[in-house]
């Protein structure tokens, strides 16, 4: 006779003892690797916020302030904000096509 019952993916992770789970440990130089390319693609794609929320914190006016302001115009003439730029003009419109009389 055929078995016709069906395991779900989902039931048998929830039937999982803790010994049963699998334990894949991440050294703390590839953590720190993963963390400083996270912050490269942050600062690349983002460079817009990045340079405003720097002049509004308490590095404003100070050497970190000039390079952030290089980096924002170095990654705005390559296009690399486009994106950025879109997705924000995306939002307000459909904030403004759903909430109209707002500024």
């Amino acid at each position: 006779m055929i078995d016709t019952s069906v395991r779900s993916p989902i039931s048998s992770i929830l039937t999982t003892t803790p010994g049963d789970a699998e334990v894949r440990r991440v050294s703390a130089k590839r953590l720190l690797m993963l963390s400083l390319l996270a912050c490269v693609v942050g600062a690349t794609f983002g460079a817009k916020p990045l340079a405003a929320w720097v002049d509004a914190s308490l590095v404003s006016g100070t050497f970190v302030q000039a390079a952030i302001d290089a980096w924002s115009d170095v990654m705005q003439r390559v296009g690399v904000t486009r994106p950025y730029g879109m997705l924000r003009n995306a939002i307000r419109d459909a904030e403004a096509a759903r909430f109209p009389g707002r500024d």
